[in-house]
């Protein structure tokens, strides 16, 4: 078997994974230990209606304007009202 270079950050016992994604290079900072809880999801969710609906709300109000981000409060926050036993 051949042998990989030892590239600076690499251990005595292991090779440095390089190609890690911000998230997960942040996690053992944020949780430094092994049995804290991990929810990850990565999902593609087409939001073309919601963003339409937002357009045409917005529309009708001079202030406080809605964003995407003000959608997605309210159904977590429907969502947890609605099932609260969702765990």
């Amino acid at each position: 078997m051949k042998q990989k270079k030892h590239r600076a950050g690499d251990r005595p016992d292991g090779r440095r994974v390089r190609d890690l994604d911000p998230m997960h290079i942040a996690m053992p900072y944020i949780m430094p230990k092994r049995g804290e809880a991990e929810v990850y999801l990565n999902e593609t969710i087409d939001v073309t209606d919601a963003l339409e609906y937002i357009k045409r709300h917005n529309l009708n109000v001079n202030e406080g304007k809605m964003t995407l981000f003000h959608l997605i409060l309210a159904a977590i926050g429907k969502t947890i009202y609605h099932r609260p036993y969702l765990n």
